[in-house]
């Protein structure tokens, strides 16, 4: 059996981006706010491969593609960094579970992306990891799904909490997030996926894993799944 460790991290320091870019022991979680990112947008032509540029154009919505198109340049532009090499060079593939790996990587790193309304995530490690955003919408009908993605345990803390809907998007982000770092399928049993605070003993991964979660500003929560043999989180705010 292998354990679950969930919990918060108060009061996150956002940081401007490293001096060097290097992992270490470290998880690095990056925070790009879309509306002040829209400079990135004039970069795509350089940076986009041919089958990101099909899908950038295969939204509808403008938002929907502005927000691809910043958060792949935004990617592309991290990940460069840390492999030294040109970004628009960058190789992605998928593997069989469908989770994304970099082909042209020179050393063992593994990235993850999430978003949700005018934030983007971007964990970086040396180790398979996870990461989840939410924004924290006032009108959306969370007690509807509780049944079929929350243990009993689970929905009674998040209706006992002094503030539910918070509770609601804190758990679900935690599922999220463990669910992408061990590369479960979102049709997998997300009752099974622990996400109260403390240590849970789960029997569907061989590997330890942190959940920590955190708060981005007003009405967004975040967390991130991690190895459990990574001691720190690094959070940057990518201008």
């Amino acid at each position: 059996m292998a354990i679950v460790n969930c919990g918060n991290i108060d009061n996150v320091s956002w940081q401007n981006e490293p001096d060097t870019y290097q992992l270490h022991n470290t998880v690095h979680v990056y925070s790009i706010t879309i509306s002040e990112s829209l400079h990135l947008l004039t970069l795509a032509d350089t940076l986009l491969s041919e089958a990101e540029h099909k899908r950038a154009n295969s939204y509808y919505q403008q938002k929907d593609r502005e927000r691809f198109i910043i958060s792949r340049v935004a990617l592309r532009q991290l990940l460069g960094k840390y492999l030294s090499q040109a970004p628009q060079n960058i190789v992605f593939s998928i593997v069989n579970n469908k989770k994304p790996y970099i082909q042209s990587a020179t050393q063992p790193i593994h990235y993850n992306v999430s978003h949700s309304g005018d934030q983007i995530l971007i964990a970086i490690s040396h180790y398979e990891v996870g990461i989840d955003v939410e924004h924290i919408h006032p009108d959306f009908d969370y007690e509807e799904i509780i049944p079929t993605c929350f243990s009993a345990l689970e929905a009674a803390q998040i209706r006992s909490s002094n503030d539910p809907r918070h509770t609601f998007y804190l758990l679900w982000t935690r599922k999220e997030a463990l669910l992408k770092a061990t590369a479960k399928g979102v049709d997998d049993d997300l009752i099974s996926i622990p996400s109260l605070h403390g240590v849970h003993e789960v029997g569907f991964t061989h590997v330890d894993w942190v959940v920590r979660s955190f708060v981005i500003g007003d009405g967004y929560v975040g967390s991130v799944g991690y190895c459990l043999e990574f001691e720190t989180i690094a959070y940057y705010h990518l201008l």
